[in-house]
């Protein structure tokens, strides 16, 4: 549902408990497995290579 994809996951799951509390629990349920396709969709990003470090070192 698109008027979900703007919430954060804290708001996502308050929702989805509202609803599983009407006894909506399709809808609990829909809510809930759009949370854990964004989640995959965020953990699946390359991080970035690491860089060298060439900057001058002070020595004493």
């Amino acid at each position: 549902m698109k008027l979900f994809q703007k919430l954060n996951a804290f708001d996502k799951l308050m929702s989805a408990i509202s609803f599983a509390e009407a006894n909506e629990q399709d809808m609990a349920i829909e809510i809930m497995e759009s949370t854990k396709r964004q989640e995959k969709r965020r953990r699946s990003r390359k991080a970035p290579e690491k860089r060298t470090d060439d900057r001058p070192r002070l020595q004493m």
